[in-house]
């Protein structure tokens, strides 16, 4: 039997964790890794954050990552792992699900697609994609939230604290610039491998064609998106006046005209905001 391992490689805030989860859950043939996020080629291939992250990472006293930061020492270690100790006996699939893998280049998706292709496993791909407005505006309310900070997402409060995180690479550029991720991809990977879905469809008109590339029972997913899509969205809670607005979209603009152009994805249609109702 094909063993496969599913590469996913964000964007944060889009349905990544509802998408492993779906493998996690509902695959019998599942084996887990120690983490859902090993975030191992991000920083092994990163000059600019990879020796400070090596460093935090190996005197974290969690044996999870240790585990991580050997792997990102000896990239060897991380495809033996999953090979010998994860995919073994009845176990034919696992998964890493990292969100900033998305800024990995041709050569580094081509070289974990053929050190897997090396030990008989197959790459499957999947990339989510969501409004980058809303993106950055759920993002930050996690943060909030993971910090324990009260917020009051509303007016010029709100704003400001958009555009502060629009000036800061790691929030915004890194997980929004999907040009680079989608042609990194198709000249990496076959197209029968890749998997690109929107967070606005993939709970409706993607799910069958979601189901299929993970080979999980339809039902089973919709029960599974039915859930996720009751629970509440505290994006909405977000206000801005026209004028703001339209400096959050311009400064994405080159985001719309790639996916319209690329997906033949109606943005006008889908890629508005909650917190963008009077804005056309």
């Amino acid at each position: 039997m094909t063993r496969i391992f599913y590469l996913g490689v964000g964007t944060q805030k889009a349905a990544t964790t509802w998408c492993y989860n779906l493998l996690l859950n509902n695959k019998i043939n599942f084996g887990r890794g120690v983490s859902k996020e090993m975030q191992v080629f991000n920083i092994a291939f990163s000059d600019k954050f990879g020796p400070m992250h090596r460093s935090i990472l190996a005197q974290q006293n969690n044996p999870k990552f240790r585990s991580i930061a050997r792997f990102i020492d000896n990239l060897d270690s991380y495809f033996e792992y999953f090979d010998k100790y994860i995919m073994r006996d009845c176990i034919t699939c696992s998964a890493d699900f990292t969100n900033e893998y998305n800024t990995l280049t041709v050569e580094n998706f081509k070289y974990i697609k053929e050190e897997f292709l090396k030990r008989g496993i197959v790459v499957k791909v999947i990339f989510l994609m969501r409004e980058p407005v809303s993106r950055l505006i759920s993002m930050i309310l996690m943060r909030h939230k993971n910090a324990n900070i009260n917020f009051d997402p509303g007016g010029t409060t709100a704003f400001e604290i958009a555009l502060h995180n629009l000036k800061n690479p790691h929030a915004d550029v890194l997980y929004s610039n999907y040009e680079h991720t989608v042609l990194a991809l198709q000249e990496a990977f076959i197209k029968e491998d890749i998997f690109f879905g929107f967070y606005e469809t993939l709970f409706s008109t993607q799910l069958v064609e979601l189901s299929n590339f993970l080979d999980i029972p339809i039902e089973l997913l919709q029960s599974e998106a039915l859930v996720y899509q009751n629970k509440s969205d505290d994006t909405k809670f977000f206000k801005y006046t026209i004028e703001e607005l339209v400096m959050l979209k311009d400064h994405y603009r080159s985001v719309y005209t790639f996916v319209e152009d690329k997906f033949n994805f109606n943005t006008r249609t889908y890629w508005k905001p909650d917190c963008k109702k009077e804005y056309n």
